[in-house]
């Protein structure tokens, strides 16, 4: 789950479309305040909140995430006597 909030001065609190969420891997993932994301590709991501107000002006806060995958790593077993 993915949750960021952003406002501006003249327009107060942003949310909808002015949110959009993005990976670096998988692009675009969504807008809002808060994004559900379950499909992102396995490795670290650069995830990226983007915040637009009313007059086209863009700010940004980025964090690095590592997505991982559920397969299992088998070792050999080794015997020794």
């Amino acid at each position: 789950a993915l949750r960021g909030r952003a406002s501006d001065a003249e327009d107060g609190a942003l949310s909808g479309g002015a949110l959009r969420w993005s990976s670096d891997l998988d692009g675009l993932l969504g807008e809002g305040e808060q994004l559900e994301v379950s499909t992102l590709t396995a490795g670290w991501h650069l995830l990226t909140l983007t915040a637009t107000d009313s007059d086209r002006q863009s700010g940004y806060e980025s964090v690095h995430v590592f997505v991982g995958t559920q397969q299992r790593v088998y070792l050999p077993l080794i015997l020794r006597r």
